[in-house]
């Protein structure tokens, strides 16, 4: 288990900000994260990696390489080096899977539920460092 290399999270980064968007490549390069964030739950077809250029098919490979022996999981590196915060990307990675309309996504009652109890938490998270400061 070795450290993502600088490729590597570049690789990840770059599928992680593509995702957010509303095209085809999007939607690969999402439904692809999400299959190496919880494959049980998120199948991915090797197959739809055909609609992606080559610049992104390898990076596709590159984030592959670094999740072969995974030093953690996608959600956690991600939010080391996006997250302002550092913390894991799980919460982000379910709304990509709600936005993308997967099987086992989240309801949407469940979606408004997390949400709220996310608000919550950075309240009283922000309200406690508002306290110690």
């Amino acid at each position: 288990m070795a450290k993502p290399t600088r490729d590597q999270l570049a690789a990840l980064i770059a599928l992680w900000e593509m995702a957010q968007a509303d095209h085809g490549g999007a939607k690969v390069a999402g439904k692809f994260l999400l299959g190496l964030y919880n494959g049980h739950r998120f199948p991915f077809d090797l197959t739809d990696l055909r609609v992606l250029d080559a610049a992104r098919f390898h990076q596709c490979l590159e984030v592959l390489r670094m999740d072969y022996c995974p030093y953690e999981e996608v959600h956690v590196t991600l939010g080391r080096y996006c997250a302002p915060d550092g913390k894991p990307l799980g919460f982000e990675f379910e709304h990509l899977a709600y936005r993308l309309r997967m099987k086992k996504a989240m309801s949407a009652g469940a979606m408004k539920l997390a949400l709220r109890d996310r608000a919550a938490r950075q309240n009283r998270e922000e309200a406690s460092h508002a306290v110690r400061a």
